[in-house]
């Protein structure tokens, strides 16, 4: 459910800098990442989560604002083709993996599924010792992204572990929408 908090700051700071979703997304996105990893190296994963709730709450409170004051300035943002995609594909990747449609096996017992269920158990960025994964050594960037989709979840959950990492990969290709003209739509 980190997408889920990467969309109002998405939006919000699209608004601020007149820009396009899809041009603030994969940013947004990575800086939530830099700020788990921050908090987990120096404390624990706690302080970076409370901080990435806090600034969506905020960018939602900005996002309400701003549709209330001037309507245009966030339906601009809104109304693209990045957007369109994102949220469709969220639908789809939310059905499919918290639906037990789930393609393949189970990554139960893999180096994903390991260092998300360290993660979140320890609330901790685990590398090393408390940790039974293999690939300790391995950039901590995608299992930090899942572990804040788990742990916006009610428990750890094998499908919500797949909808954030499949989530990442659909942030990573939204900057591609730029290429369609936006305001096209009705």
């Amino acid at each position: 459910m980190g997408s889920v908090l990467a969309f109002p700051i998405a939006a919000a700071l699209a608004v601020i800098c007149r820009k396009r979703w899809e041009d603030t997304v994969l940013p947004v996105t990575t800086a939530m990442i830099a700020v788990l990893l921050l908090s987990g190296m120096f404390t624990t994963f706690l302080p970076g989560v409370v901080f990435c709730i806090l600034a969506a709450l905020a960018a939602t409170v900005f996002c309400v604002r701003t549709a209330l004051r001037d309507r245009k300035a966030l339906t601009t943002v809104l109304l693209s083709p990045g957007v369109l995609f994102y949220l469709l594909f969220f639908l789809f990747f939310l059905y499919i993996n918290l639906g037990g449609v789930v393609a393949g096996k189970a990554d139960t017992w893999a180096h994903w599924a390991l260092a998300v269920k360290n993660n979140r158990y320890f609330d901790d960025l685990v590398i090393g010792s408390p940790s039974t994964d293999r690939y300790a050594t391995y950039p901590p960037a995608l299992p930090i992204w899942n572990y804040l989709s788990t742990r916006l979840w009610f428990r750890y959950s094998e499908g919500m572990t797949l909808l954030g990492q499949d989530m990442l990969y659909v942030t990573l290709l939204a900057p591609l929408f730029r290429i369609i003209p936006a305001g096209r739509y009705p």
